[in-house]
């Protein structure tokens, strides 16, 4: 009974164990996403949004009423026309004079309707700037995840050269034990087995240097060991449509020239309003029997400054430059993306044409070395040889791992470089 139910405790224990998730694997679109989300800049998109608001706010106030308050104390010297028989100018005396003016928007001419939309193409233009900068950060995190990727091709091919040199030494001693060797066969092995752990404490340094600083960008701890999934190798079609935020860029800096260009027209447009004035005096002007102390007006206003009208012509003809300057950074840029996607693309199939001979080289260097390892035995080469057959092997293995990883980084190159 007891040792059923230990069974039972095992299998449940097995069950629980195995329906446990393995450890996940760092991806490398989640690495970008966070190094984005670290960095100091991306803060001012929330600043650049408030303070839209703000001025949104303030545009919309325009229609508010306006109230424009002036009191004066002072000596008349002249005074005030005697338009009424019998009025008296009181010169030589000192007056208070108050004027209150109420002024009601009716119609702006369209300018606060303008100023809005010069404010969110402003905006636009803002979060287009921040967002090229923030996705430069691909690029560094690619180099510093792809780096890790292939430090650790290295370590394994240093474990692989590491496993056949010992199993070598192996062989080596139990045949100096029998005196079909020399002893210093066998110290020849241990000198490459050392220089072998020298390279792998170079790659382990080298690796944990590129995890510090992929972990700084993310602001996430990340363990010595962290493991890294290989992105998948998806080539880039024959044609590539360019998606980079820079032509987002050039996209609103033309909106925000247009938006300019009709503030422009706004200016020399009519403005209609209500408006209201206060007079006071004190003391007041005599008018014969009576006197002046108040006056309101009550009324439509409207305003017209043709000023904006002389400066029409050069103002549109200022806006056609701007435009024509924004295309051209436009053209300059995709001419030197395409440049890039160009020499990128090259690349990729000088890559594809260098890994698909690795393999060959790689089946040619086992059989050399197996072959060497079989002379050895037989006395027919020296230890020398035999080291040498199973370096030429670890470096084929490591140039086609190598060029496997720089096959797969310079895809995610051309896709990052396209915006896709």
């Amino acid at each position: 009974m007891i040792m059923e139910r230990f069974h039972r405790f095992v299998i449940w224990l097995l069950l629980v164990l195995l329906s446990l998730p393995a450890e996940a694997q760092l991806q490398l679109s989640a690495c970008q996403e966070k190094a984005r989300a670290n960095y100091p800049l991306i803060r001012q998109l929330d600043l650049i949004e408030k303070t839209a608001e703000y001025n949104i706010s303030n545009a919309n106030k325009g229609y508010l009423p306006q109230l424009s308050i002036t009191a004066i104390e002072g000596y008349l010297i002249s005074g005030l026309p005697a338009f009424v028989p019998g009025a008296s100018t009181d010169n030589g005396t000192f007056k208070f004079i108050g004027l209150g003016q109420l002024s009601q928007t009716i119609w702006d001419g369209g300018a606060t309707r303008t100023q809005k939309d010069i404010v969110h193409s402003s905006t636009d233009v803002e979060r287009a700037g921040i967002e090229v900068t923030l996705y430069s950060i691909r690029e560094r995190v690619n180099q510093l995840f792809f780096g890790i990727l292939m430090v650790n091709e290295q370590i394994n091919q240093m474990k692989l050269v590491k496993g056949n040199l010992q199993r070598n030494l192996k062989k080596i001693e139990q045949s100096a034990e029998n005196g079909l060797a020399y002893k210093s066969d066998a110290d020849e092995v241990r000198v490459e087995i050392i220089k072998v752990d020298q390279r792998t404490d170079e790659f382990v340094f080298t690796r944990k240097a590129y995890v510090i600083m992929l972990s700084l960008m993310m602001s996430e701890p990340l363990q010595e060991d962290v493991q890294l999934e290989r992105p998948p190798m998806e080539e880039p079609g024959t044609t590539v449509t360019i998606t980079r935020p820079e032509l987002t860029l050039y996209e609103y800096q033309r909106q925000l020239a247009q938006q300019q260009d009709k503030q422009s027209k706004v200016g020399y447009m009519p403005k209609i309003g209500l408006l209201a004035v206060g007079i006071r005096l004190a003391p007041g002007t005599k008018l014969g029997a009576g006197s002046l102390e108040s006056l309101s007006i009550a009324g439509l206003n409207l305003s017209w400054n043709t000023s904006g009208l002389y400066r029409n012509g050069n103002t549109r003809q200022i806006t056609q430059i701007n435009l024509q300057r924004i295309q051209n950074q436009q053209e300059t840029f995709l001419f030197n993306t395409n440049l890039q996607l160009a020499q990128v693309q090259q690349d990729l199939e000088k890559q594809k044409s260098i890994l698909g001979k690795d393999s060959e080289i790689l089946r040619l260097r086992s059989s050399i070395r197996n072959a060497y390892e079989l002379k050895y035995q037989n006395g027919i080469c020296s230890v020398n040889d035999l080291v040498a057959a199973v370096n030429a092997e670890s470096e084929a293995g490591s140039n086609k791992s190598l060029h496997e990883l720089q096959l797969l980084m310079s895809i995610y190159q051309y896709k990052n470089v396209s915006g896709n």
